[in-house]
């Protein structure tokens, strides 16, 4: 993965273009469903992964620090989440800081595990994963990018229908054309025969 803003904000906004209604209005609340939860909370670990996995392929000497992470991950992360935003978000500062931490960790055991026979397994605090959907879903509703994406989507999806009826309403025009054309010369026949 790119650690670039617009990389992060699709993977971001990919997730959330396939939230329904309800599961949006469940976020919102504070209560999202058990489903919505756990792919929210698959999307935040596999990001975790990529960010980690896209700094140990910088192949950095000695182990990072939170402040070195934070300096590629925070700018980052605004920049994606809340686009064009000039004030500071308290959820997304939150996000950032937990998702650094965790990104931080993951680095250096790896990096350690280079030098040693095993790779370690790290296991993420269940509530700390609860926190980030938490947060992240503070940060989307704040930042009202789902309003505006639900609203350019059905947008679409009518301007989409209005043409396939403007087009059916064209192929029902040339069908009736064609039909009437039919039975002109049918009727012709008909008039030359007698």
């Amino acid at each position: 993965m790119d650690l670039n803003a617009e990389a992060v904000r699709r993977y971001f906004n990919n997730f959330f273009t396939k939230l329904t209604a309800e599961q949006w209005e469940l976020l919102k609340s504070g209560k999202p469903d058990e489903a919505t939860t756990f792919m929210l909370a698959e999307l935040l670990l596999n990001f975790m992964t990529s960010v980690s996995n896209a700094i140990v392929k910088r192949r950095p000497c000695a182990p990072v620090s939170e402040d070195k992470v934070w300096s590629i991950l925070g700018d980052t992360l605004n920049n994606s989440l809340s686009p064009g935003s000039t004030t500071t978000s308290e959820s997304l500062d939150k996000l950032t800081d937990l998702l650094v931490e965790e990104v931080t960790e993951t680095v250096n055991s790896t990096l350690s595990a280079s030098f040693e026979k095993t790779v370690p397994t790290r296991l993420i605090n269940p509530a700390k994963v609860k926190m980030m959907i938490v947060y992240a879903c503070e940060t989307q509703v704040r930042s009202n990018w789902w309003l505006d994406n639900q609203v350019n989507r059905h947008t679409t999806r009518v301007s989409d229908a209005l043409m396939t009826i403007d087009s059916l309403e064209k192929k029902k025009q040339s069908s009736s054309l064609a039909v009437n054309s039919i039975e002109e010369k049918r009727s012709e026949q008909s008039s030359s025969s007698s």
